[in-house]
């Protein structure tokens, strides 16, 4: 694996900069720290950090195996999960699981082999690492793990935009032309490495009256509070606290567990980042719990560190750009390495801030739409860039069930633009 070489390369421990990723392929990989997990007639080498559940059906037989964490109906997912309502002997058994699917929450990788048939499915944010190189039918969790040589860089894009200036791999590219994001609603076959859509289903309705939206809402928070409670229930966990609505929202789905928190922190990383401090303090004083303040001015990193946790950063994610502003700062440090984060990121999606008011005359207007995608910075959008990326932002929507069409750039934003911005 290229992962192996770059390690080398940097002088960086394979097995620290992988603890959280995987790999699955059908020749078993080898590398330090990983271990090996025969499956259905492929291999999985998870690293030491990656947490694994095994899935069985009705009759205790195993069906699959998921990577990362989850939470369903009955809390989170522990090392052995017996689901009943799935029959891996029965005709069409992913029907089932789809199904169930629909209700998981969290950041995951899922194997699962039924009926001579195996797939990958990924969480509804994409944002755990699934990416696949067909031509070696390999998945893995990031770029490096996916090749063996070095980087074919997209002729598409201007990667120092990218690494450098905020830009984005868009439209479930990754930086190598070989390798392929998995569209987080669709479920990769390993016997083709084609994909196909399970979601939206067909016969969904995306139509709702006014008088059902204090339902939608109390459904949404209810939700958020069940599996915000199951995680800290089961996990050490931080929860950062900002000046945003975000982090708020979370604490509010915390409250009833604040105690249990390992962190409850905030980072200073820049003036913005000073003021979010000062709101944090105020949050964290009407909430009763103790803030951890991570300022970098009394946590200085050194160059050597600096070099270290950079050069880590940089072959974990496949990106030679400059690591995130904790990374750079140093204050990601201060928190233990295994805690579970409970970020916000989807409360975007939750407080619906992207939202198609436009209708159907700016819907069929796509420039601004792949502008948004942001294939490069905003200032830098030309024709030129329309023209390489309209044809397939086309073929994605003219892909889209019925059912959504009309809320097309809705999914726009949770399918594409979301993942490749936070995955």
């Amino acid at each position: 694996m290229q992962a192996l070489n770059e390690c080398a390369a940097r002088g960086v421990d394979f097995a620290e900069a992988f603890r959280y990723q995987y790999v699955i392929s059908r020749q078993p990989i080898e590398a330090p720290g990983f271990e090996l997990h025969p499956f259905a007639g492929h291999y999985v080498s998870t690293g030491q950090a990656v947490r694994l559940s095994r899935l069985r059906d009705a009759h205790g037989m195993s069906f699959g195996l998921l990577l990362g964490i989850a939470v369903d109906e009955h809390g989170v997912l522990g090392a052995e999960c017996r689901l009943p309502h799935i029959d891996s002997t029965r005709e069409a058994p992913f029907a089932a699981l789809e199904n169930w699917l629909e209700t998981l929450t969290g950041r995951y990788t899922l194997l699962a082999g039924m009926g001579g048939e195996v797939r990958v499915y990924c969480d509804a944010t994409g944002m755990n690492g699934v990416v696949y190189n067909r031509k070696l039918k390999r998945v893995a969790a990031s770029l490096y793990l996916a090749i063996d040589d070095a980087v074919m860089e997209r002729p598409d894009y201007d990667h120092q935009a990218v690494a450098e200036r905020g830009a984005k791999y868009t439209l479930f590219d990754t930086r190598d032309r070989r390798v392929r994001r998995l569209n987080p609603n669709c479920w990769l076959s390993l016997k083709s490495f084609q994909e196909t859509r399970y979601w939206p289903r067909p016969d969904q309705s995306f139509r709702r009256n006014e008088a059902d939206y204090a339902e939608a809402f109390s459904e949404m928070i209810d939700t958020g509070r069940r599996v915000t409670e199951a995680l800290i229930a089961g996990f050490p966990c931080a929860l950062p606290i900002s000046g945003g609505r975000d982090s708020r929202i979370i604490a509010g789905f915390a409250q009833g567990r604040l105690g249990r928190l390992r962190h409850v922190f905030t980072h200073i990383t820049n003036y913005g980042t000073r003021k979010d401090a000062a709101i944090a303090t105020h949050v964290a004083d009407a909430l009763r719990v103790p803030l951890e303040v991570h300022d970098f001015k009394k946590h200085r990193i050194g160059a050597k560190d600096l070099a270290r946790e950079t050069a880590i950063w940089q072959v974990a994610t496949g990106l030679d750009g400059p690591a995130p502003a904790e990374v750079r700062k140093g204050v990601n440090r201060l928190l233990a390495d295994d805690s579970v984060i409970l970020r916000g990121h989807q409360t975007d999606i939750l407080r619906a801030v992207f939202l198609d008011r436009n209708g159907e005359a700016a819907r069929a207007e796509l420039i601004w739409q792949v502008k948004r995608l942001m294939p490069v910075p905003y200032p830098e959008f030309t024709r030129k860039v329309y023209r390489l990326f309209s044809k397939r932002y086309k073929a994605w929507l003219d892909g889209l069930p019925k059912c959504v069409q009309a809320k097309s750039v809705d999914m726009m934003f949770a399918e594409i633009y979301y993942c490749s911005s936070l995955g």
